[in-house]
């Protein structure tokens, strides 16, 4: 199989599966966005509060198509104009964090923050991955995991300006080449390119809580990304 066939049948897995998802998360009352107290997550539910049953559905479907392009070049499927004006009232709407009033911290301070959760965040990623990360430079933890004749690459950054911790997922095909980059529950939902914390977002007593979700999330796609690349190989 060679590369193009591998990425272009999995983009098209990969669309149906998120698309799955966030319908499951409407019809369960939004257990996840509920938890992920981003900033991208409440712009989402706060639309979804003003939407019927049905609209809430159809608004899940245009979010999932705005970071899956590929695959709506092979299905022939695009936004239509109620989708497209949707969109655009999620992305402009402006949602504050919710500590956004507390007084800006030291970069002293907010570098053992990092530490603080980072150190928690590998506590509970331990059990799932089962192994040491590799430091990838740059506040960067790497593992990985082998996903039928794959790799399943999951990073967590504890670096940048603001950030407390983003975390993304990457499917090796071969050394240079990947299935996808990135990948991230608010990104295969159509919430936003990638899913991360800022201090703002989050309060310590608030960072326990956060840990257990990255890591139940990366379970989550762990035990999912064998099914979408079955059958993908060199």
């Amino acid at each position: 199989m060679t590369f193009n066939e591998a990425q272009a049948e999995f983009a098209l897995r990969y669309y149906r599966w998120a698309r799955e998802q966030f319908r499951c998360e409407v019809e369960q009352d939004f257990p996840m966005l509920k938890r992920l107290n981003t900033r991208p997550s409440r712009a989402c539910l706060h639309w979804m509060a003003q939407l019927t049953p049905v609209n809430q559905l159809k608004f899940a479907d245009a979010l999932a198509k705005r970071f899956h392009k590929q695959a709506l070049q092979i299905t022939g499927e695009a936004l239509g104009d109620w989708e497209t004006e949707m969109i655009k009232r999620y992305t402009d709407l402006p949602i504050r964090p919710f500590h956004e009033d507390e007084p800006a911290m030291t970069p002293a301070a907010l570098n053992l923050r990092r530490r603080n959760m980072a150190t928690l965040v590998k506590k509970h990623l331990a059990p799932v991955f089962q192994q040491t990360p590799k430091n990838a430079g740059g506040g960067v933890l790497r593992y990985t995991n082998p996903i039928g004749r794959l790799q399943l690459e999951t990073h967590l950054d504890f670096g940048g300006r603001s950030r407390l911790v983003e975390y993304s997922h990457n499917i090796v095909f071969t050394r240079y080449f990947f299935l996808v980059q990135f990948a991230s529950v608010q990104s295969w939902l159509g919430l936003a390119g990638a899913t991360s914390w800022s201090d703002t977002d989050l309060s310590e007593s608030e960072a326990e809580g956060t840990a257990q979700l990255i890591a139940e999330v990366c379970e989550f796609f762990l035990r999912a990304s064998p099914k979408l690349v079955e059958g993908i190989s060199v």
